[in-house]
């Protein structure tokens, strides 16, 4: 375990220790170009707060984070509805919701080293090999559902074979004409599965001889 301090952080990063503290515990108030510097330095340092050291010395926390966008959405409230299952085995459930790409951005970063968890949960949440290093540097236990990432365990939605699937019901009930209607304005930080859903779609209608016309799409 490294033994830098916050004060080494901030001399790396050219802060303040104040500065340090906000992006860790309240990231959404520090400029994105110096809490990638600051979080560049805790990278470097391998720096872990005190107070997290000691709890990782003790036992399990027993805390399961779920990250998570549209935590309203009926498909994503079924999937918290099978992890609640968790609650047998006295383990508390921390959902973080995500609203933007900032706020995924900064779970990523600080849950790993300010938050007492035992493991994540990642919710259709695509992450690069830097957010996935801090995940992992701590030996955070984490897992994804409907994205992947080589470093850890996932469950994935096959939205593109789940598009053709349904291609391939209707020509096989002999339908001929089709149509698409697919989700608007997807945020910049969630996972498009509409546009995989009808990439599978037309993709199996082609190979049927039967393309989408361009004017029953609908987003």
């Amino acid at each position: 375990m490294s033994d830098a301090t916050i004060y080494d952080v901030a001399k790396s990063a050219n802060v303040s220790i104040t500065t340090v503290s906000r992006v860790l515990n309240s990231p959404d108030q520090v400029n994105e170009a110096t809490r990638s510097r600051v979080l560049a330095a805790i990278d470097r340092l391998h720096f872990v707060p005190k107070a997290e050291a000691a709890a990782r010395a003790r036992k399990g926390t027993g805390r399961i984070g779920i990250l998570a966008p549209f935590i309203t959405y009926p498909s994503f409230v079924q999937r918290l509805r099978g992890v609640t299952m968790l609650g047998d085995a006295a383990y508390e459930l921390v959902i973080y919701n995500v609203d933007s790409a900032s706020r995924r951005d900064s779970y990523l970063a600080t849950l790993p080293v300010t938050r007492r968890l035992d493991g994540l949960i990642v919710m259709a949440l695509p992450f690069g090999d830097a957010a996935g290093e801090r995940l992992r540097t701590p030996h955070l236990e984490t897992v994804q559902i409907e994205c992947v990432h080589p470093y850890f365990s996932s469950v994935e939605i096959d939205n593109i074979a789940g598009g053709g699937l349904v291609a391939r019901y209707f020509v096989a009930r002999g339908h001929r004409r089709f149509g698409f209607v697919g989700d608007a304005d997807v945020p910049d930080y969630a996972i498009h599965t509409s546009e995989q859903r009808l990439f599978g779609f037309q993709q199996e209608l082609s190979m049927a001889g039967l393309p989408l016309d361009p004017n029953r799409k609908s987003k």
